[in-house]
């Protein structure tokens, strides 16, 4: 079964304040979606009869395919791993990092895509901390 979720360097903390980067195992159970690899840049984490995940499953599905990017789905109630978010869900992860939680603001979801796509490019984005609640 999945490793669990750990805190790495919080220096690296591009996301929410307090969370540090969580690292996601190769091995998190998660489910793709669109054939895409369980490798994904973007992870949700949800549980089964939450209302806000499936709104925030919405909301991820569609700017993630907009953007050609991969996402998963990872259920907090099936990793004991994942605990330490259970008051938390739906927790949206970019890349490991901690971003949101509870909400997902699809506007700022793709500017965050957007940043990645250019820095993978050779660009230059701007990432900064965001306040706990929402992306």
């Amino acid at each position: 079964m999945p490793a669990a979720i750990r805190d790495a360097d919080e220096s690296s903390n591009v996301g929410v304040r307090g969370w540090g980067k969580a690292v996601l195992p190769d091995d998190a159970a998660g489910s793709g979606h669109d054939g895409r690899s369980a490798h994904d840049l973007v992870s949700l984490i949800t549980r089964v009869g939450c209302t806000l995940c499936v709104e925030a499953e919405h909301v991820v599905d569609q700017v993630c395919a907009s953007h050609h990017v991969g996402w998963r789905r990872l259920d907090v109630d099936a990793d004991p791993g994942l605990a330490q978010f259970s008051d938390h869900v739906p927790v949206l992860l970019i890349d490991g990092i901690v971003i949101s939680y509870w909400f997902v603001d699809a506007a700022e979801l793709g500017r965050r895509l957007d940043a990645l796509a250019a820095s993978a490019a050779g660009g230059t984005p701007t990432s900064g901390e965001e306040e706990p609640g929402s992306l």
